[in-house]
């Protein structure tokens, strides 16, 4: 039987009909299929200019209704159908330019402050619609924290909206594209249930880069669920104990727990975001 050499690992494989179907697979799937890029016949490894990238299955990060927000990496990473891939901010643009996507700087950088952040929700969006080829990015959210709108969705579960909060958290934003923008707008029911705004007062930060200017999807349809006074933070609240309390507790219209700026529907920002150091 023939074998052939997996460049990324250097190992032999036999090369029967089913490595080379997974090898035509894992090439499609791969991010990055244009230039200097070996695919791993067997542990699917992305190489971009003699680096690695690891990919990791999207099971790894599951989402249920009961479980929401959902299993979220804490890494930066790109989502595709098939797999994630981990990236840093450092090499971000290379990567894109690597399969000829956008780079950063002509992007929206959007708040994951719930599920979107969760690779199994995301392959959700990307069935329902189209939603693909997204980098998101782990970092520091200042100013504000996820907390529970007081509503539950079609998928029953209590869905998450943003509200201030002194001091900074680990978070997520998506980058996304005007035309994901749109795919994203669409899986969030905007404007009838969320709206998409500026949020000025919120910082958000990759290692020593500053994003600039943050934009964020608000529950406008159930407002801020609020406890004793105190908005229910995901951090805290878990989601069970959300759906047993929408009924005991009250709702608070989000513009007074958070400062935005509606951005007009169906436009996008007039503005991309950019990093700054």
């Amino acid at each position: 039987m023939d074998r052939v050499l997996c460049p990324p690992c250097h190992q032999l494989k036999k090369s029967t009909s089913a490595v080379k179907a997974q090898a035509r697979r894992a090439s499609l799937q791969a991010p990055f299929s244009q230039g200097k890029v070996d695919i791993c016949y067997h542990k699917y490894m992305v190489t971009v200019r003699g680096k690695r990238l690891r990919s990791i299955a999207i099971n790894q990060y599951p989402f249920t209704g009961a479980t929401y927000p959902g299993r979220r990496p804490r890494f930066s990473f790109l989502f595709t159908p098939n797999r994630i891939y981990r990236l840093n901010l450092r090499n971000l643009d290379r990567f894109l330019a690597s399969r000829k996507l956008p780079p950063a700087g002509q992007r929206f950088a959007v708040l994951a402050y719930g599920s979107n952040a969760c690779p199994e929700q995301l392959q959700r969006k990307y069935e329902s619609y189209g939603l693909n080829n997204v980098p998101v990015l782990y970092g520091r959210l200042t100013g504000a924290e996820a907390v529970y709108a007081r509503r539950e969705t079609g998928g029953g579960y209590v869905p998450a909206t943003l509200a201030r909060k002194r001091g900074s958290r680990s978070s997520w934003i998506t980058l996304l594209t005007a035309e994901q923008l749109r795919a994203m707008d669409a899986s969030e029911g905007r404007p009838d249930y969320y709206v998409l705004a500026e949020v000025p007062k919120v910082q958000f930060s990759v290692g020593r880069s500053r994003v600039m200017p943050v934009y964020t999807y608000v529950d406008v349809r159930g407002g801020v669920m609020v406890i004793g006074g105190k908005p229910a933070s995901l951090r805290s609240t878990s989601q069970k104990r959300a759906k047993s309390l929408l009924t005991a507790t009250s709702r608070e219209d989000a513009a007074k727990q958070l400062q935005y700026v509606t951005i007009p529907n169906p436009n996008p920002p007039e503005r991309y975001s950019q990093f700054l150091r």
